[in-house]
């Protein structure tokens, strides 16, 4: 169900990497995968994407609802949309799962080849966030934020 100025229907995506990513213990996932849903548009000079992130529940989920999911509205959707605070038609919305979360992306349950396990911590969140938006072209972001919960 939606809220009225909410970005409405969402569907997270996925984006495959397959360069190293350095993890705190001294080794290195070979590749991972992080899901992201995205809200609103990216201007021309690519400057108005703002990265919001969430330590405690690593969510990528930040507005709408999901289609045929009566409760998933996203954890900060009183924020994120038309004529909010994080307002849609002004700012490109970039909601980043964390590696090792259990919201889809690459974690303890996700099995490395080459080590038979994956390891991630949240000391890796930051890099593999930007680096996602690196790789997507969205090089700038005008903010970052994370809840206040």
């Amino acid at each position: 169900m939606t809220s009225p100025g909410s970005v409405g229907i969402v569907t997270p995506q996925t984006m495959r990497f397959d360069q190293p990513l350095p993890l705190a213990s001294g080794a290195s996932l070979a590749s991972y995968e992080l899901v992201y849903e995205i809200y609103g548009q990216l201007n021309a000079a690519r400057s108005n994407a703002v990265l919001v992130c969430h330590a405690l529940n690593a969510s990528h989920h930040v507005a709408g609802s999901y289609e045929g999911q009566e409760k998933s509205l996203g954890w900060w959707d009183n924020m994120v949309g038309p004529g909010k605070p994080l307002d849609t038609n002004r700012f490109f919305v970039v909601g980043v799962n964390n590696p090792g979360s259990c919201f889809g992306s690459t974690g303890p349950m996700s099995v490395d080849p080459a080590s038979g396990a994956a390891t991630a911590r949240a000391s890796r969140w930051s890099r593999s966030r930007t680096g996602s938006m690196r790789r997507r072209g969205w090089p700038t972001a005008s903010a970052s934020s994370a809840s206040p919960r």
